[in-house]
């Protein structure tokens, strides 16, 4: 079996392509290869220290030197905390934290903005100032569907939900079921989704005046009107002339029916 002292060598000083053992100049076991690459590293002296002071390579850090690696946060505080995406509201009082805020939203605006930006803005915020009707109607007149992270009395309010659903009628899932079952919160959602009608009222789904709405603004809202109003000839006929594909919504008999297929 071969032992360490006949194992190859690994180009060491003093070993000359000769086993570990045999090697002029080099003592294997006064200092093993480890140790020599430790004490022999450009960055540090004799005993493993670094030469600058400053850390490997100047970054201020060393694995063992008891410094740790430089963070992204500096005292709590992001470092990104001046830019629009920054965390800047924490510390603040709460008339700081509302113009930081509508500050913050109306720069996403102007430069571009996804709906996780905005969600940001939202989970820092705290619920006092969330609930104030400026921050309300910024943030949801730019992403109304984050009427969902806003709070129940947010969601059963009559302006905040109206600022949502007029930017996503979709928003209509995440309100109250009073607010769903509210005529003018329902007649705007339909105007700006397709689904909204879904998540209106049973009662508001059988008002002719909101299907009207709902089909003219897009015809394949037919499919959540109820039923005596997708057999309803005037209701499907509007929802044909804004969408021919809803005619397979509409009732058995009006989809039977030759005359309407040609109106």
């Amino acid at each position: 079996m071969q032992t360490y002292d006949d194992r190859p060598s690994f180009g060491m000083p003093g070993s000359k392509g000769k086993s570990r053992g045999k090697g002029k100049g080099f003592d294997h076991r006064a200092a093993s290869g480890t140790q020599w690459q430790r004490e022999n590293r450009p960055d540090r002296g004799a005993a493993g220290e670094q030469d600058n002071g400053k850390g490997r390579k100047g970054k201020g850090w060393m694995r063992g030197n008891g410094a740790s690696r430089p963070s992204q946060r500096e005292g709590g505080v992001r470092a990104d905390a001046g830019s629009p995406s920054g965390n800047s509201n924490r510390g603040c009082d709460a008339d700081e934290e509302k113009q930081q805020i509508l500050d913050r939203v109306a720069a996403f605006k102007k430069e571009g903005f996804s709906k996780l930006d905005l969600l940001e803005i939202v989970v820092e915020a705290s619920p006092t100032v969330l609930a104030n009707t400026e921050v309300a109607q910024a943030i949801l007149g730019a992403c109304g569907s984050l009427l969902k992270n806003f709070s129940e009395a947010s969601r059963n309010d009559f302006e905040v939900v109206l600022w949502a659903v007029e930017n996503d009628g979709s928003a209509l899932s995440h309100a109250s079921v009073a607010m769903r079952g509210n005529k003018e919160v329902v007649l705007r959602a339909v105007q700006t989704s397709q689904h909204a009608l879904r998540f209106a009222s049973k009662e508001l789904q059988s008002d002719a005046a909101v299907v009207l709405q709902a089909v003219r603004s897009h015809g394949s809202a037919l499919q959540f009107a109820s039923d005596d109003l997708r057999a309803d000839r005037a209701v499907v006929l509007e929802a044909c002339k804004q969408n021919g594909s809803a005619l397979r919504f509409a009732s058995e008999a009006l989809r039977a029916d030759g005359e309407l297929v040609l109106e």
